[in-house]
């Protein structure tokens, strides 16, 4: 499951490259159909898994359409807007920094407690992405640039 995501998060990254470089697609348009097919999908798998009910005070369904708003589909609308300027290995560095950034802050903030064992996926998760941009900063430096 793990390989099939990460697959699956390389080929979004590779396809919003492709999608946010062509003048002929609309990146914002894009966006809507693809949050809309996410919800659609994720609504029937819910409905048809039987996980599909909230309280009547329909709090829970206002944190998951505000959550699913400004932590999904405006993350993703810029994302697909700002890709044509930055490469794609970089989006990669920063979706890679994404979980292990996210378990050191809530240690720090929340206070939760990890494992020996996240602690070392994060630090081999954070040298190893160091180390990328380090090789390919010094790779850079030695090919000569033509204008």
């Amino acid at each position: 499951l793990c390989t099939l995501a990460a697959a699956a998060g390389s080929l979004h990254i590779i396809l919003v490259e492709k999608v946010s470089k062509n003048p002929k697609i609309d990146a914002s348009l894009f966006t809507v159909f693809l949050m809309g097919f996410i919800s659609l999908w994720g609504s029937l798998i819910a409905l048809f898994a039987g996980d599909f009910h909230y309280s009547a005070d329909g709090g829970e369904l206002t944190a998951i359409l505000l959550m699913g708003f400004f932590c999904s589909a405006v993350s993703f609308c810029l994302q697909t807007r700002l890709e044509a300027f930055v490469p794609p290995n970089r989006i990669g560095v920063i979706f890679a920094l994404e979980p292990a950034s996210g378990c050191i802050l809530s240690v720090v903030l929340l206070g939760e407690s990890m494992r020996i064992t996240g602690w070392i996926g994060a630090v081999v998760i954070m040298v190893s992405i160091f180390y990328m941009e380090f090789a390919v900063s010094k790779e850079n430096a030695r090919e000569p640039h033509t204008a």
